[in-house]
């Protein structure tokens, strides 16, 4: 049965003949009836699930709904409802891992981590809530709780002497959101923090079905005077054109590369050229998942700016920073350029 694969095709064909031209990227989940529901409002829940399945293999997919993921769906629906209470109780909290110079271990900056911690379910790791958050449709206010106390840390740090730079992920859902930007300047502003001091991280994945929408708010976001990251730069999307045209200031490496380049001369080329890059481009380049002392030297060796991971430190609490920071060897160091 061929018929969904031609619907997802056909409709991702019109839009891009669309005057506007804009392009999207549709997913397909298809229940039958009787197998699958007898009313309508059965086949709807059977094509939901399998509509989740299709995107969460990839955009582009459809997928037939199996009896097997109804069990599934019901485990998924409970940790959405919980972590959307969790959310709106203001119950989620931002760990930080350092992130520090390649050539003198100097402390630059800190990623803000959301962090949840749920009664029942225990510690849920961000691989498996952010997912949640994203199919539920609320992953933009994780960012904006995460964002807004992750402020108030550096402006408390900031008063305390402790000058670095805070990196922020920005979801897909985020970016896209009319004056994004503006509202982060506003939200900086009123803790006196200058936009310099802060880097917005957005995955490959904002790439994918790109709008007129997500271009313009990564330049708002430049233009703004913020730092603009892309995370996990080489397992996604990304095409130099985006990286040409956009003001990208960082390119943040996947971590599997930290671990290949040990190992694999291939690896090796990948993490020297794309270093090469960022030094052409004036971009800074940072590792991330560095996880033993080999792999720290050999990425000093490739010339990579900034390191993250692991053997640096783990991701801690807020009020576990100042005292790191001071402990591990200095304040701040400029990043090139």
């Amino acid at each position: 049965m061929r018929w969904p694969g031609w619907v997802a095709t056909s409709l991702r064909s019109s839009r891009r003949r669309a005057p506007c031209r804009r392009r999207r990227v549709s997913s397909v989940g298809v229940a039958l009836y009787p197998a699958d529901g007898m009313s309508v409002d059965d086949l709807l829940r059977a094509a939901t699930t399998a509509l989740h399945r299709a995107k969460a293999a990839g955009r582009g997919r459809y997928q037939f709904y199996l009896p097997e993921m109804g069990e599934a769906a019901r485990g998924r629906l409970e940790g959405m409802n919980a972590l959307r209470r969790a959310v709106r109780a203001g119950e989620l909290t931002v760990f930080f891992q350092p992130v520090v110079s390649a050539v003198d271990g100097r402390v630059v900056a800190v990623e803000a981590l959301a962090r949840w911690s749920d009664p029942i379910l225990g510690d849920v790791p961000p691989d498996t809530f952010i997912p949640l958050a994203e199919m539920g449709g609320f992953v933009h206010d994780i960012d904006l709780s995460v964002r807004q106390q992750a402020l108030d840390w550096l402006a408390r740090w900031r008063r305390a002497g402790l000058d670095i730079r805070l990196h922020l992920n920005a979801s897909e859902q985020s970016v896209r959101r009319p004056g994004f930007a503006e509202r982060l300047l506003v939200e900086a502003r009123a803790r006196d923090i200058p936009p310099d001091r802060l880097v917005i991280e957005v995955t490959e994945s904002v790439f994918v079905g790109v709008d007129d929408g997500a271009p313009d708010s990564l330049a708002a976001i430049g233009g703004a005077g913020f730092g603009l990251a892309i995370d996990d730069y080489g397992t996604g999307y990304a095409s130099l054109n985006y990286v040409r045209r956009l003001p990208f200031t960082m390119i943040k490496l996947a971590r599997e590369f930290a671990t290949g380049a040990s190992r694999s001369e291939r690896d090796r080329e990948i993490v020297r050229s794309t270093i090469a890059l960022g030094r052409h481009l004036g971009m800074v380049v940072v590792v991330e998942g560095v996880e033993d002392q080999a792999e720290r030297s050999l990425l000093g060796m490739l010339d990579a700016d900034l390191l993250q991971g692991f053997l640096i430190a783990r991701p801690m609490p807020g009020d576990e920073v100042e005292a790191w920071c001071r402990a591990y060897g200095g304040l701040t160091t400029e990043e090139r350029g």
